[in-house]
């Protein structure tokens, strides 16, 4: 571990605020603050050196202050941050926060202090895990060469056998799959051509493969990679794929033909010293010192534009770009996630699942558990999360279930959890919610801030209103222009 610079100085006083019914809610050293919106401007102003984070979604605090004096910055489509011309910077926290802001912040001040005994500055979840990292490397660092840039790099897989109402099942996960994985396998630097075409290796081939409908079964052994993600089918596929990928299609009858091997090469412990911090992370920082852990994988694989956004002549404009540099080890961050299928394809399709989510699923009461699934649960290992009594799955992270205890609990991405607790209040189903998400577009689907009326007013967007059913002669500004993402319209 590095030693603490001598200099360091005491970072800013750590705030988080929520939106409310009626302005904003805050949680900081002094206890908790409600705030009226013409009042929270000003009391922002007053803290222009706190280090602020927001629980609910970015887009609700710029609906509440407005658009004026601010600038968002926006990472592809999702705001990440904003930066308050007379204020504080408002980093966003995504879905990492369980909703109750007592609980939030006293989460957020445990890894604060955490990350400041490990000299390190406790900001994003992904900017703190990196520098974490960083900080567990030796001096001279490493060096990646990866002539195949993003080929064979593929998310966790996700699958539904068939939405619908199930019963008595039961939710088995494995537990820090992808840190585990990462601390506790060697992983390579460079990428090297070889004409030799065995598989029992880690590295990324170019290859055509056939499935034959009977091998594929109801999960079958291969994807085929699309703009918009991945599709588990029968057939031919030729494409870029991990080893451990054909691996397992070769072990289900597939039938592959290799055309080019890039072997691992150069094998190093990328993540050792950083697992075993990270371990110590998780249990002190609960669900953001887990998430702070899970942010490095995304820093392997960055390769997505920042864009920030001025609010101009009624739309959302953008005053600068930039591509941060990337380490140029997307090939590691390949090997990582292709390493978590191969175990769900292998330790968690003999169980029959109904439903697999990157790195657990639901399985129905009565058919066998993944090995060590009864034990306690270990980083790595399988473990039981929920039982289900009821559950109602409509799609991909998109499902709502009765515990064993009784408790209603709903999963749907893209939606945070005040956001499902304020619906919740006024009696709505989180999964009509979803319904109506995907009539519109995906889970992640745009909508803007403002729209103009017929004098060209610009107007704030109101909860469920969508394009068709606006009043004669208003208009919506184009979702690529506005550049803020609301991924839901209550």
């Amino acid at each position: 571990m590095l030693p603490l610079p001598a200099n360091r100085r005491q970072p800013g006083p750590l705030l988080l605020l929520t939106v409310g019914t009626a302005g904003i809610v805050s949680a900081d050293d002094d206890g908790t603050h409600r705030l009226t919106v013409a009042k929270a401007r000003s009391y922002l102003a007053a803290r222009a050196k706190h280090r602020m984070f927001a629980a609910s979604n970015l887009a609700d605090v710029v609906r509440v202050l407005g658009p004026h004096g601010m600038t968002v910055t926006v990472l592809g489509r999702a705001p990440i941050r904003i930066k308050l011309d007379d204020g504080p910077t408002i980093i966003g926290t995504g879905s990492l926060l369980d909703g109750d802001l007592e609980t939030d912040w006293n989460a957020l001040r445990r890894v604060d202090e955490w990350c400041w005994e490990h000299s390190v500055a406790f900001s994003s979840r992904g900017w703190t895990a990196e520098q974490l990292w960083r900080r567990t490397v030796p001096r001279r660092g490493w060096t990646f060469t990866n002539p195949l840039d993003r080929r064979g790099l593929a998310g966790g897989r996700k699958g539904i056998l068939r939405p619908g109402v199930y019963t008595n099942c039961l939710y088995v996960d494995l537990a820090a799959a992808y840190p585990h994985a990462m601390g506790t396998t060697l992983y390579p630097l460079r990428l090297t051509h070889t004409r030799q075409t065995r598989l029992d290796c880690d590295g990324i081939a170019l290859a055509t493969v056939w499935v034959h409908p009977a091998d594929a079964g109801d999960w079958p052994p291969l994807y085929e990679s699309r703009a918009y993600g991945q599709v588990w089918r029968s057939g031919h596929h030729r494409g870029w794929y991990s080893l451990y990928d054909l691996r397992y299609a070769k072990e289900q009858g597939a039938k592959i033909d290799v055309e080019h091997v890039y072997r691992g090469a150069d094998h190093v412990d990328l993540f050792g010293r950083w697992w075993a911090l990270a371990q110590d992370l998780r249990t002190v920082g609960g669900r953001v010192g887990k998430a702070i852990a899970n942010g490095l994988w995304g820093t392997l694989t960055f390769n997505r534009t920042v864009t920030r956004l001025r609010w101009q002549d009624h739309a959302w404009r953008p005053v600068s770009k930039r591509n941060p540099p990337t380490l140029g080890a997307c090939h590691v961050g390949a090997t990582i996630t292709a390493q978590v299928r191969y175990r769900l394809n292998t330790e968690l399709l003999p169980s029959a699942p109904i439903y697999i989510d990157t790195d657990g699923g639901i399985i129905r009461h009565g058919q066998p558990l993944p090995p060590g699934a009864d034990d306690d649960p270990v980083p790595g290992g399988w473990s039981v999360r929920h039982i289900m009594k009821r559950v109602d799955i409509r799609g991909s992270q998109a499902y709502a279930f009765t515990a064993g205890d009784g408790r209603q609990k709903v999963v749907l991405a893209g939606v945070s959890k005040p956001t499902l607790a304020d619906l919740g209040r006024r009696g709505g189903d989180p999964l009509d919610l979803y319904a109506h998400m995907a009539r519109y577009g995906s889970l992640d689907r745009w909508r803007p801030t403002y729209v103009w009326d017929a004098e060209g007013t610009p107007v704030p967007l109101q909860p469920g209103w969508v394009q068709d059913e606006l009043p004669a002669g208003w208009t919506v500004a184009d979702p690529q222009t506005v550049g803020l993402q609301l991924p839901d319209p209550y």
